[in-house]
């Protein structure tokens, strides 16, 4: 039994592995393919405009501009693999520092939206298991295969536009208050930002508890 756990984790770690070099292939061939020009794009023309020829051929070449494709895309699975991933050009900050911080934020929303609809769906069921054939049951059943077919996109856009648009009582956007510095964020803002994110994925997740 544990070889046969262990040889799927591997298919499965493979397919993973197969998955995300295929997906960064198709996206740096239609990168390579497209007609934009990347300097151009990101700089900004009116910047571009304003550089010398060697500051455009300096910015060039640290971009890797006239480096063949192929040997751009050998270089960035190298750097990968030794755990280089490059610098955000959005963010000018190492990538693995961007992606962290990104994934502590989308492990506290789905921690926070697993409690809340294990916590909802678990009451629900209770309630609908100590009226059985009633209309407490009939509704709560029907309210599951209602909210089991509803995209998680769609529920949080109608909460967006009620609680965000037209009551004003929650954030629309971000994870924390524009503007403040990290350290003077608190837990309670945390909490208000992310309780339309996470009632819109608990509320689609509680039908199957």
């Amino acid at each position: 039994m544990a070889k046969r756990m262990a040889r799927m984790a591997v298919r499965q770690l493979i397919r993973m592995l197969l998955l995300i070099f295929c997906a960064s292939l198709a996206a740096f061939v239609l990168l390579s393919l497209s007609p934009i020009d990347p300097l151009q794009q990101n700089v900004g023309q009116a910047a571009m405009g304003s550089m010398s020829a060697e500051q455009i051929q300096r910015l060039q070449a640290y971009w890797g501009v006239d480096t063949p494709p192929l040997e751009r895309f050998a270089a960035w699975v190298g750097g990968m693999l030794q755990g280089d991933f490059g610098v955000s050009l959005l963010y000018r900050q190492p990538v693995l520092t961007v992606i962290g911080a990104k994934l502590a934020n989308s492990i506290w929303l789905l921690v926070l939206a697993w409690v809340i609809s294990g916590l909802l769906g678990f009451g629900l069921g209770v309630l609908a298991g100590a009226t059985q054939g009633r209309w407490p049951d009939k509704l709560i059943r029907g309210w599951s295969m209602l909210i089991a077919s509803t995209p998680a996109f769609w529920v949080a856009l109608l909460l967006l536009m009620i609680f965000g648009v037209w009551l004003k009582l929650l954030p629309v956007g971000l994870s924390v208050p524009i503007g403040l510095e990290a350290t003077a964020v608190t837990l309670a803002d945390r909490l208000r930002h992310a309780i339309l994110p996470a009632l819109a994925l608990s509320i689609t997740g509680t039908a199957s508890v």
